[in-house]
């Protein structure tokens, strides 16, 4: 358009664009250049919404200089009418206004009289694309707002069922730790915030090997390659043990029965339960004392270990 000041067609008429729909027309090229190369993200509506108001009043211009109502660029306007709806109230309403304002001007103030038929047809090319653009546009819109309460339903849903996710792992009285697929925490509830000395704010996202200190019964650090959180995070198989002790953040250390099982597929994280069998397994050596010194029955009793919690890893039996 900008470059075509001319073009003679083989008709009578001569398809031409005038100086000032061309200096419109240089304009809107220029702000939509800027606007696909500048244009920020919460910006794009706006920008956007003025181009096309530019290409609109670029064909306006072109039509009214170009014979009106009987311009051969009106279908060209037929055209650009039909995306005004993707604009929402803001375009589909002010191209109403401006068409219809247009189009009353021309049949009551314009130098060309009209007969019924052409009045007819005039509104029918300047109103039809509008409502075309309308009927196109809101079935559209009708269905994203369709799917946007959808998936705001789902995510009510959603966030119903984390919430009481969130409610019974803070219920639980063992300490519950979980980590992604590197050992990073992402959740820890009330208990093992008690038991480690940890509060939630300071372990999240923090190695879990800086928080959880494993060692062995007797209170020995264990190395890193023997650690079953480790372990369960490279080879995705379920440990249990009641044989380790836990350093807590103020020294202190304690017995525990630990759990770590895989959370989905291999290197997506792991589960940690744990709990303090400190008081129960200073009980059993009690028990096992006791049992020694009595002389009404011999006593058998033995350590048993096992690959699953338990209260206590003695048994007895008598002899």
């Amino acid at each position: 358009m900008v470059g075509t000041f001319f073009l003679q067609s083989k008709t009578a008429n001569n398809l031409f664009v005038p100086l000032p729909a061309a200096a419109f027309a240089f304009v809107t090229a220029i702000v939509s250049l800027a606007a696909y190369i500048w244009a920020p993200r919460r910006y794009t509506y706006q920008l956007a919404l003025i181009t096309y108001l530019l290409m609109c009043i670029t064909t306006g211009v072109l039509i009214d200089l170009t014979g009106g109502t009987q311009s051969v660029y009106v279908p060209m306007w037929m055209m650009l009418a039909v995306f005004s709806g993707l604009f929402g109230f803001w375009g589909l309403g002010l191209i109403f206004i401006t068409t219809t304002a247009e189009i009353l001007y021309h049949i009551f103030f314009g130098t060309i009289p009209y007969t019924r038929e052409q009045i007819i047809i005039i509104l029918l090319a300047g109103e039809m694309p509008l409502l075309v653009s309308y009927l196109i546009w809101h079935e559209k819109g009708s269905q994203d707002v369709t799917k946007s309460r959808t998936y705001d339903a789902m995510a009510r849903e959603l966030n119903q069922v984390a919430n009481k996710s969130e409610a019974v792992i803070n219920s639980i009285a063992e300490g519950v730790v979980v980590t992604d697929g590197e050992g990073k925490i992402q959740l820890i509830n009330p208990a093992a915030q008690t038991l480690l000395g940890w509060g939630k704010e300071d372990a999240l996202n923090l190695d879990h090997r800086s928080v959880i200190k494993l060692g062995d019964a007797k209170g020995n650090e264990l190395p890193e390659e023997s650690s079953p959180i480790r372990g369960t995070l490279i080879t995705n198989q379920t440990f249990a043990s009641n044989d380790y002790s836990l350093t807590t953040r103020s020294g202190k250390k304690i017995l525990i029965s630990l759990l770590v099982s895989p959370v989905g597929e291999s290197a997506n994280g792991v589960i940690i339960v744990f709990r303090d069998i400190t008081t129960e397994a200073t009980w059993d050596w009690r028990l096992i004392r006791q049992l020694r010194s009595s002389t009404i029955r011999p006593v058998c009793f033995s350590k048993r270990r096992t690959n699953r919690p338990s209260i206590s890893g003695v048994s007895f039996k008598i002899c």
